[in-house]
């Protein structure tokens, strides 16, 4: 009997030592898992997004964000142009979406002829670049700008032009240095 007690009480050791190891590395496994995904960490070297997002600030990208869904209108991204494939990766807000048409007059965003309101206050676009006359967006293209409207090079310029779906390395979704601008990225 007393033999029985000592084997039992073996295994119940063995049985929470297991335990631990087992949960220790399936916590290890979901922060690496959380961190490939959601935490690619970028230094933001331009202005072009000031209010929002100020040079100099590091922000998170949530990499996988769009591989079973599409860039919304208003999601802040991290893309890169076609020449500069392994060079910085530029941040810009989401305006105009696949198969729309998009215009500047007179200040104003025009999506398919109608004035686009957006939720922020942002200044009135004083160069309007090539959007001065309509843009038509192909299949997985995206017209985006700069929330510092006529301090940043966006769609509306050659240099950079309509985003295509396969530049874009995913959702800039958190600000998280430094500290005193900690916060989720509307």
């Amino acid at each position: 009997m007393a033999g029985r007690k000592a084997i039992l009480k073996k295994f119940r050791k063995h049985r929470t030592a297991v335990f631990w190891v087992v949960s220790i590395a399936a916590v290890i496994l979901l922060a690496f898992l959380f961190s490939v995904n959601y935490c690619k960490e970028m230094t933001v070297n331009e202005g072009s997004m000031d209010p929002t997002i100020s040079a100099g600030q590091t922000v998170l990208i949530h990499t996988s964000a769009y591989a079973i869904s599409s860039p919304g209108r208003g999601d802040v991204i991290a893309f890169r142009t076609d020449n500069e494939n392994d060079r910085s990766l530029h941040v810009k807000r989401v305006i105009g979406l696949p198969g729309e048409t998009i215009r500047i007059d007179d200040g104003k965003i025009l999506i398919n002829g109608k004035e686009y309101k957006e939720r922020q206050d942002f200044p009135e676009i004083i160069d309007p670049g090539i959007a001065e006359m309509e843009i038509e967006l192909d299949e997985g293209e995206y017209f985006v700008l700069g929330d510092n409207r006529n301090g940043s090079e966006d769609s509306r310029y050659a240099t950079v032009g309509n985003i295509r779906r396969e530049q874009i390395v995913g959702l800039v979704w958190l600000k998280v240095k430094p500290l005193g601008s900690f916060g989720i990225i509307r």
